[in-house]
């Protein structure tokens, strides 16, 4: 029981960080961008991200590292690849926020945000080991974020 509630506590810990990046760097940046790069990269993060949440579609999708109830191992779409396209699309879409503007602050905020995903991988990677069998072997033919690299 106090395992369990110092897991929900750090997940929930992190999902704020994660969120709290994003939303400092969506919301102090520029409204319109006019860049074809940057837009694309962007397009390209929410098209891994559909890709990812529609592979996910039959097991129980959650923000926070936590495995619901009835939730199955997903190895389909872009999971064949890597074991978190959906933090890939994050960080990528994160980088285009940031090359929209670029600060000090900005950029601190997406190196934690990076840090914090990285740590989250972690703490999740850690339980689905726990609670899939196969996601050990799993682990061994992914990358974590980027394909052939990491």
């Amino acid at each position: 029981m106090k395992d369990s509630f110092i897991r929900s506590l750090i997940g929930n810990f992190l999902v704020i960080i994660q969120f709290g990046c994003l939303a400092w760097l969506i919301f102090s940046g520029p409204v319109f961008v006019f860049n074809t790069l940057l837009l694309g990269l962007k397009a390209f993060s929410i098209l891994i991200l559909i890709w990812a949440i529609a592979a996910m579609r039959h097991s129980k999708l959650n923000v926070y590292p936590r495995i619901r109830k009835g939730a199955i191992f997903i190895a389909q779409g872009p999971y064949r690849v890597i074991r978190h396209p959906m933090y890939l699309a994050v960080i990528l879409f994160a980088i285009a926020m940031l090359l929209e503007r670029i600060t000090f602050l900005r950029f601190i905020l997406l190196i934690v945000l990076v840090i914090n995903l990285l740590i989250k991988i972690e703490f999740e990677e850690k339980m689905l080991s726990e609670e899939f069998s196969e996601y050990v072997s799993y682990k061994k033919k992914t990358r974590k974020l980027f394909p052939f690299i990491y």
